[in-house]
């Protein structure tokens, strides 16, 4: 019966037919760009409490086009309003400390994705939507709307720093690079998904820093 012959310390023989192990080089190279935010987002609506369905239904419908109408006041355009939140709850009625009971309510909760474009009326757009009557307000970011462009630069700066790294480490070690086998991505912006909490300047106004945006390659070449 044939059979491959390995020695203790030797390198095993590849059976006939079958070609050498492919020498590699791994590397990783990474890249990042800073971009200041174009656009800031926040949630914000409205919440109403009624007897019946119908009463807070109406109450949170007006309230919102009070809330919206400020909104386009301030040059917000609809495709920047996307509503992310539409919900009717009930609240059972709950016992009063002096005996009986409060009645129970229905809730209507309404909330919009509002992006400004503008970051010179962060300020103004929470203002007056809470002066048209919005009552719930989720957070502020900043964010650049069209990252495309400084993910792309990211990742050539990446590729760029994979391949000198494989090329120098291929030179101290008598050998020359050789195709590339196999590449694997992984993107790291800043703050999740490329945003960014706001921050308070002294004087009151809303800002925010610059975003990073970081991509990390895994290269493997072939070495001769």
């Amino acid at each position: 019966m044939a059979g491959a012959l390995v020695l203790a310390g030797w390198p095993a023989i590849p059976a006939m037919g079958q070609p050498p192990a492919l020498r590699q080089i791994a590397v990783s190279g990474e890249g990042q760009v800073r971009v200041r935010p174009d656009v800031a987002r926040t949630s914000l609506g409205v919440r109403s409490d009624a007897p019946t369905v119908a009463q807070a239904m109406r109450q949170n419908r007006t309230a919102m086009q009070q809330v919206l109408g400020a909104l386009r006041g301030l040059g917000i355009e609809e495709r920047d309003i996307r509503t992310t939140q539409f919900s009717l709850n009930y609240d059972p009625p709950h016992p009063r400390e002096k005996g009986g009971e409060e009645k129970g309510e229905y809730q209507v909760d309404n909330m919009v994705l509002v992006t400004i474009r503008d970051l010179e009326q962060v300020d103004a757009v929470l203002e007056q939507a809470t002066q048209a009557g919005a009552d719930q307000i989720w957070g502020l970011h900043f964010a650049v709307d069209q990252p495309d462009s400084a993910v792309a630069q990211a990742r050539k700066l990446a590729a760029g720093q994979a391949r000198a790294k494989a090329e120098q480490l291929a030179q101290l070690h008598g050998a020359r690079l050789g195709p590339v086998i196999s590449i694997s991505e992984m993107d790291e912006h800043s703050g999740g998904p490329m945003l960014m909490e706001a921050t308070m300047r002294d004087e009151g106004m809303t800002s925010a820093g610059d975003l990073s945006f970081g991509i990390r390659l895994q290269v493997v070449y072939g070495i001769e």
